[in-house]
Order: C-alpha cells, then structure tokens, then sequence
C-alpha cells in the first residue's frame, strides 16, 4: 500500500500487530500488543499482519491517509509470512 495506517485499538482483547519487509513477501521484522489506548503507525509499502494475541474478540480501526486505493492492496497468502 502506498499509504501509511494508522492502527487504532477500539475494544475486546489485545491485537498483536507484526510488521516487516517492504518488497514482494512479508518478513515479520517487528510485533506489538495493542491494547487500551494502543495505536501504531505502518508505514507505506510495509507489510502488516494483525490477529487476536489472546481469544478474546477485538475490535480495530485502521485509518489510511492520504487514502486508501484498491489498486495499491495486495493480500499475502498466510505461509508468505517469513
């Protein structure tokens, strides 16, 4: 993607967000817990994944600026992830 997110925690249990890698596959480089309060900034053309850190539902916002274009979205398949 070639903005950057900005991951918001809104509710339920941590997201674990990893991050890592900028070319054609994902490299988990980085991870943090968001919790209350939590917030992260992914930079553009850096991949991310996000899931629950415990069994607890969570609920997320991820705001894209400047904005989001369907066209820059690429989806790695989960054994991309290195």
């Amino acid at each position: 993607m070639k903005s950057a997110e900005l991951w918001l925690w809104q509710g339920g249990g941590p997201v674990l967000l990893t991050v890592g890698g900028s070319g054609d596959a994902p490299v988990a480089r980085f991870s943090c817990e968001l919790t209350v309060g939590g917030q992260y900034l992914v930079r553009p053309d850096e991949w991310q994944q996000a899931e629950p850190a415990t069994d607890r539902a969570v609920l997320v916002a991820c705001v894209v600026s400047p904005g989001f274009v369907f066209d820059d979205f690429s989806l790695a398949e989960p054994a991309e992830v290195r």
